[in-house]
C-alpha cells in the first residue's frame, strides 16, 4: 500500500495537470444571446474586473462608468451564479463623487476567509493622482468609500501614483501594487494592510520594490499563493527590449527578490504589455501563470498575441525564461489579440481570455483558453465565447469557482467561470457590462464510477482529527480529492498525477488555511476527466 506523505503531495501537485473539465466554447451563455450586467443609460462603461466567491455563491463586479463629466466607479453583485444583477436595472455607484478624475483602471480581491472586499483605484488627489480604495465587510452592501476618499499611497510624495493591482493571502492580509515616478522613471511601489483595510503601510512611507536601474517599471500585477507574494511587470531588459519581470517576497511583503535585482521571465518580444498574473491561493500545484501580449512578428511588428510564462515551483524557474508558450491562435495577418486576463481557480484550473477581431463579423470579441499538458488550448484553435454581432467587446475579465455537486443535488447545472467585459450597443452608442457564463449541466459530471478510480474510502469514520482516505487507482493521469462540507463548499482539496494501484491520503481533519474542522458530517470526493465517486464521513 502506498502512503502518500506531505512531501509526496508536494512532488505529484507539481506536475501540471490537464484539466478534470474539458471546456468547450459552446459551454458558454454568451455565445447564445447578449447578457447585459449593467444599466444601460447611453452612459460608457469601461475596465470591469470580476471578482467570486470560491463556492461562487456570489461574483461581484466593479468597473468605471461617466458621472457627468467624471468617471465614478459603478458595482454589481449577483448571488444566483450570474443569472440576475443588482446592477442590471440602476446604477451602483460605490466611490465618492466628488468631481475628481479617475483612470480607467480598478482593481478588488476578496479575503478568502472573511469574504470581505476591497476595491482600489487611481484617482486625482488635489494636485497628484494617488491610489484610492474602498471597502465592504457585508459582501458589498456597504461600501466605505461611497460617503468619503480613502487613500493608501502617500501623497507627500508628490508624483502620480497609477495601474493598481490587489490580491489578499491567506492569512486575510490585502497587498497592493502600483507604479509611481521616481526621479524620471517609474518604479513598482508597494503597500499592505493586514487589518481589513483600515491601515496601510504606504500611507506614511514609499516602499519601492523594483530595482532602480533607470527603466520604467510599468503595469504591476500581484498575486498570492501559499506564503509567496508575486509581482510581474514589464520593463526594458538586458537585450534592449521590454520583456516581463518579476518580484518575489517570502516574508510577507516585508522584503522582495526585486529590489536588489532584475529578474526576466519571458524571451524579449519586439512589442509588450497587458500583462495579467494568477495563482491558486492554497496551492501551487497549478501553477503561477503570467498572460502578456506580445509581438515576435518581424515583417508584421503590430501584429500581436497572447504568450504565457509560467512557474510550478514557486518562481524558482519560468517556462518563458527557455520558449515562447503561445495562448491565442495564430493565425497571422492583420488580426491583433489584446487586452488578456488569467484565473487559475476553480474546476477549469488555469484559464485565459483576450479580445480579438473576428473574421465572421469583423467586430472585437472575447476568446478563451484554457491550460493542459501540451500546452494552451487556444493556440490551436480560436474558442469564441461571446455573441459574434458585430459588436466590438473590449478587455475582458475572468473568474472562476469550484464545481460543486453535493450528492443527492448532482442533477443541478453548476456555474464553474465568468467572464465580463465591455461592449457598444449600437442603438445608444455607448458601451455596457455583458457577461458569459461557463456552465456544467446535468450529467456534465457524470456519477458513475471513474474508470480511472475505482475506489475511496474514509477510515476511521467517524474520526476525531486524523484520518485517511483510501484510494484504488485503475489507471494514469490527473485526479483531485476535496473535501466537501454540508453546505457543498470545498473545505480541502488535492490536485494529483497518480499512477495505478492503492494510494492512502493522510488528513489532519483542517481546511485549507489549516484552520480544524467544527465537528459534523462531510463528504469525500474523487474526480477525474472521466467521472467522480464520493463516500461521506464525520468529524466528532
Amino acid at each position: 500500500m502506498k502512503t502518500l506523505s506531505p512531501l509526496g503531495l508536494v512532488l505529484l501537485a507539481w506536475l501540471p495537470a490537464a484539466p478534470l473539465i474539458q471546456a468547450r466554447a459552446a459551454d458558454w451563455s454568451g455565445q447564445d444571446a447578449d447578457q447585459v450586467i449593467s444599466c444601460d443609460d447611453d452612459k460608457y462603461a469601461r475596465a470591469v474586473q470580476l471578482v467570486a466567491a470560491e463556492d461562487g455563491s456570489a461574483v461581484h463586479a466593479f468597473w468605471t462608468e461617466d458621472i457627468v463629466w467624471d468617471a465614478e466607479i459603478h458595482y454589481g453583485r449577483s448571488i444566483d451564479e450570474g443569472e440576475t444583477w443588482s446592477s442590471s436595472l440602476t446604477d451602483r455607484v460605490i466611490s465618492f463623487p466628488d468631481g475628481q478624475a479617475m483612470l480607467d483602471e480598478c482593481a478588488a480581491a476578496m479575503n478568502p476567509v472573511t469574504g470581505s472586499l476591497i476595491i482600489v483605484w487611481s484617482e486625482d488627489a488635489i494636485s497628484t493622482r494617488e491610489i484610492h480604495f474602498g471597502v465592504s465587510h457585508d459582501q458589498g452592501t456597504t461600501w466605505s468609500c461611497e460617503t468619503a476618499d480613502q487613500i493608501l499611497s502617500d501623497p507627500a510624495t508628490a508624483v502620480d501614483a497609477g495601474i493598481p493591482s490587489i490580491a489578499c493571502d491567506l492569512d486575510g492580509v490585502f497587498h497592493v501594487v502600483w507604479h509611481q515616478l521616481s526621479g524620471e522613471t517609474a518604479e513598482v511601489h508597494y503597500s499592505r494592510s493586514a487589518d481589513g483595510g483600515a491601515t496601510w503601510s504606504g500611507m506614511t512611507g514609499d516602499q519601492v520594490i523594483s530595482f532602480p536601474d533607470g527603466t520604467s517599471a510599468l503595469d504591476p500585477q500581484i498575486t498570492a499563493c501559499e506564503d509567496h507574494l508575486f509581482v510581474v511587470w514589464h520593463e526594458t531588459g538586458d537585450s534592449g527590449k521590454k520583456t516581463v519581470h518579476v518580484g518575489i517576497s517570502s516574508d510577507d511583503g516585508l522584503t522582495w527578490s526585486s529590489a536588489t535585482a532584475d529578474r526576466e521571465i519571458c524571451q524579449p518580444p519586439t512589442l509588450i504589455g497587458d500583462l495579467a498574473l494568477a495563482a491558486a491561493p492554497y496551492s501551487h500545484e497549478e501553477g503561477i501563470h503570467v498572460v502578456y501580449k506580445a509581438s515576435f512578428d518581424t515583417s508584421s511588428p503590430y501584429h500581436y498575441e497572447i504568450y504565457a510564462t509560467s512557474s510550478f515551483d514557486l518562481g524558482v524557474t519560468w517556462t518563458g525564461e527557455s520558449v515562447n508558450t503561445p495562448v491565442s491562435h495564430d493565425e497571422g495577418g492583420g488580426r491583433s489579440a489584446h487586452n488578456p486576463d488569467v484565473t487559475v481557480r476553480g474546476a477549469l484550473g488555469p484559464c485565459a481570455v483576450w479580445d480579438e477581431e473576428e473574421d465572421t463579423a469583423g467586430s472585437k470579441e472575447q476568446h478563451f483558453s484554457f491550460f493542459e499538458v501540451a500546452g494552451w488550448s487556444g493556440a490551436s484553435e480560436d474558442y469564441v465565447i461571446s455573441l459574434p454581432d458585430g459588436e466590438n467587446g473590449y478587455r475582458p475579465s475572468i473568474v472562476g469557482a469550484d464545481v460543486i455537486v453535493v450528492p443527492g443535488r448532482g442533477d443541478r447545472a453548476t456555474v464553474a467561470a465568468w467572464v465580463a467585459w465591455t461592449e457598444f450597443a449600437g442603438d445608444k452608442d455607448n458601451y455596457e457590462v455583458h457577461l458569459s457564463r461557463y456552465s456544467t449541466g446535468p450529467g456534465a459530471i457524470p456519477q458513475a464510477p471513474s474508470r480511472t478510480v475505482q475506489r475511496i474510502s474514509a477510515v476511521p469514520s467517524p474520526a476525531r482529527d486524523r484520518l485517511t482516505l483510501e484510494l484504488h487507482v485503475a489507471g494514469s493521469g490527473p485526479l483531485a480529492v476535496e473535501i466537501i462540507d454540508a453546505n457543498g463548499r470545498c473545505v480541502r482539496h488535492w490536485r494529483l498525477s497518480a499512477s495505478p494501484g492503492p494510494l492512502d491520503i493522510p488528513w489532519d481533519g483542517r481546511d485549507r488555511w489549516g484552520r480544524p474542522l467544527s465537528r459534523g458530517c462531510y463528504f469525500a470526493r474523487l474526480r477525474s476527466a472521466d467521472g467522480q465517486q464520493s463516500v461521506p464521513l464525520v468529524i466528532f
